[in-house]
């Protein structure tokens, strides 16, 4: 009896404790809270010509052929991954967080017949991030590759097309680079806030040149070549942006409702084509047209953008202006050699969407990226572009889109218009194709429509 008396009592004890316990846990907050976001489906497409890359990444037109005109073909390359972690509390009360964020557009897997369907990942976004809240307002310093300010947020509808935005060299501007970024946080107003936001990243120009000693095992490591038509630089294997020894800036003012976006934002970066090595002679520049090698190249751009949402109708757009944006989806995706001058550039897209029940919407989009004619055809003239070179592109499309809950189906029809310069009779790679399918682009203009059935689960 005495025994089962001690152990009534040991256990009473113990439970009092282990309740005591469980009651102080019930009262402390979660110490991490975990978020997994992204969207997973895919896309089967048709198209009469060949764009700079198929299906869900079609931005502008590339050829137009006579001869069996549609191509017919699926892509799941945009399906996303979104991780994030959120902790307690640091550094004066700061919310500290994570995110982590892949698609597969990586390219494909090397070798084999079945490499187009063994997609290889891709890192979108990764950053870590301060958040110190002040009731409505908010401070936030972020470290880590996240999407350009300039974008602004304001993104065209679309479901195929949402990794390579819709509007990508049609007006959209920005990338995403790695830095450091700050937005503070404000009331103005009702429901009216004021964002202030301020970037310090890595510029961008081509990632792709590197020291031709290194790549190649010829030459020496401290000499490299910037001429008309090849720009190499020297040693690091970093981009020019990265030799010119400067980040890049970029400020963004955005007033946010829940039925007003509107945005003014600013990009400004120097290119350097001398290169990093070990003295002043690493990098031979030459001329081409009469002009200087190794110029010190600018990119300043401007961005602006509104979106109105009411009453089931919603209209938005946004456009840029400015100077040598190759490196954030501008230009029309190619980059002036270094001893030609600046190429200026502008654009703009608009988008009206209604929904006609909860569920189904239309949607209609145009967007223009135009480029400096003279600028252009004189930098071609002088050597300035390996290949014959994009005035001007323009898209127009139109999607019909069921969306319940986080799944969504839509039809989409989007054509492409792209100008080129054929002024130029050295330039052999689009020549030779006007001399063969002259009759349907006769005066550089290559036109490509798409259809595209998709569907994906957002969650």
């Amino acid at each position: 009896m005495r025994v089962s008396a001690f152990r009534s009592a040991a256990c009473a004890l113990i439970a009092a404790f282990a309740a005591t316990a469980m009651a102080e846990d019930a009262k402390k907050p979660d110490n991490f809270k975990f978020e997994f976001h992204g969207f997973v489906g895919g896309s089967l497409f048709s198209q009469d010509g060949a764009t700079q890359s198929f299906g869900e990444m079609a931005s502008y037109a590339t050829a137009t052929p006579n001869a069996h005109r549609y191509d017919f073909s699926g892509d799941v390359r945009q399906s996303r991954l979104n991780l994030s972690i959120a902790g307690p509390k640091v550094f004066f009360g700061a919310i500290p967080s994570a995110v982590a964020e892949m698609d597969f557009n990586g390219g494909t897997a090397a070798g084999g017949q079945f490499a187009n369907m063994s997609m290889t990942p891709r890192l979108r976004l990764a950053y870590a991030q301060l958040n110190w809240v002040y009731g409505a307002s908010s401070t936030v310093i972020r470290f880590g590759q996240d999407t350009d300010l300039i974008q602004g947020g304001i993104i065209p509808a679309s479901v195929g097309h949402v990794a390579q935005t819709l509007g990508y060299y049609a007006g959209y501007l920005g990338q995403r680079h790695p830095g450091v970024f700050i937005f503070d946080t404000f009331p103005l107003v009702a429901d009216y806030k004021l964002e202030l936001s301020f970037q310090v990243t890595r510029g961008q120009w081509n990632d792709s040149q590197t020291d031709s000693g290194e790549s190649s095992g010829t030459g020496t490591l401290n000499t490299g070549t910037v001429s008309g038509t090849t720009a190499t630089l020297n040693k690091s294997g970093l981009s020019f942006a990265d030799s010119s020894g400067e980040p890049m800036f970029e400020a963004r003012a955005r007033i946010q409702s829940k039925f007003l976006t509107l945005y003014v934002a600013g990009d400004y970066h120097r290119v350097g084509f001398t290169g990093i090595g070990n003295g002043s002679g690493d990098v031979t520049c030459t001329s081409a047209g009469g002009q200087s090698g190794c110029k010190t190249r600018e990119v300043s751009d401007v961005n602006a953008g509104i979106k109105l949402t009411a009453y089931g109708v919603t209209v938005q757009g946004t456009g840029y202006a400015g100077r040598n944006a190759f490196g954030l989806y501008g230009a029309i995706g190619q980059q002036q050699s270094a001893a030609v001058g600046d190429i200026h550039s502008f654009g703009a897209w608009g988008q009206v969407g209604y929904n006609l029940t909860p569920e189904l919407s239309v949607w209609g989009m145009y967007g223009l990226e135009h480029l400096n004619y003279a600028e252009v055809m004189a930098a071609a003239a002088a050597g300035g572009f390996s290949a014959a070179p994009a005035l001007r592109n323009i898209i127009t499309s139109a999607m019909l889109r069921y969306m319940d809950g986080g799944f969504a189906i839509a039809l989409e029809w989007t054509h492409f218009r792209t100008q080129y310069d054929i002024s130029q009779p050295t330039v052999e790679g689009l020549q030779s194709f006007l001399a063969k399918n002259g009759q349907r682009s006769p005066d550089g203009a290559f036109d490509v429509s798409q259809y595209m059935l998709s569907g994906f689960y957002f969650f």
